[in-house]
């Protein structure tokens, strides 16, 4: 999971100014180091694999886990910037988050950019209670909360750089045909190059490539992701 996280870091901290590239940057280099907090604040009495809902004694439980983690890390060498987007990173933009309830600008900036990593990995990992979503399922989910639990601003970045169609995938478009996403396309939302195989369902000769952000293909859409 700390590699996964710290990929959607990297890819993020791009888009943003050089003094925040730094701090992301320092973050993502103490993301590296085993997760400190996690097993000392959970310990045996929260087994989160299980297919069950939390108790309310559980769930005050695991939301101190932010807090204890920047205890932890208090004595560290990191930078204090660093210790704040750790304890941070559960709040939500308008308030609704933990363990302090901050909003908006309250909270720190880069708490707000690894909220969306940490959310869109978890929403792409299978857990008890349901399936793991497909990365467009992902990304649709966190735009939908924009404003609500996420920075506008950054998921707009997220969503602009983080391909809802990676390479491989095999999708159905509106118009009956059928093919590999060849090109995520980034940068480009929802709009992949799409290598058709297959035309009417018969496969077709020789495989074509389709640029979905071109405007002579804007009226096709992807309608189902087979594999």
């Amino acid at each position: 999971r700390r590699s996964s996280v710290v990929c959607l870091l990297l890819r993020l901290r791009r888009s943003t100014a050089r003094r925040d590239r730094e701090r992301a940057a320092r973050y993502c280099t103490a993301k590296q180091e085993p997760q400190a907090g996690v097993r000392p604040v959970w310990g045996s009495c929260v087994d989160l694999e299980e297919a069950r809902s939390l108790t309310d004694d559980e769930w005050v439980h695991v939301r101190k886990h932010p807090q204890h983690s920047a205890k932890l890390l208090a004595d560290s060498d990191l930078e204090p910037d660093v210790i704040a987007a750790i304890e941070q990173h559960h709040e939500r933009w308008n308030g609704s988050g933990y363990p302090e309830g901050r909003k908006g600008d309250e909270i720190s900036f880069f708490a707000r950019i690894i909220a969306l990593a940490d959310t869109y990995h978890a929403l792409l990992s299978k857990r008890p209670h349901r399936a793991a979503l497909k990365p467009h399922e992902a990304v649709e989910f966190i735009v939908a909360y924009s404003g609500e639990s996420f920075d506008p601003a950054l998921t707009q970045i997220f969503a602009r750089r983080t391909p809802q169609y990676p390479a491989g995938l095999v999708v159905k478009l509106s118009t009956g045909e059928v093919g590999i996403i060849s090109n995520p396309n980034a940068g480009h939302i929802a709009r992949p190059v799409v290598r058709i195989c297959y035309e009417d369902g018969n496969a077709v000769a020789e495989p074509y490539d389709l640029d979905l952000s071109e405007r002579e293909c804007m009226t096709k859409l992807i309608v189902e992701v087979l594999l």
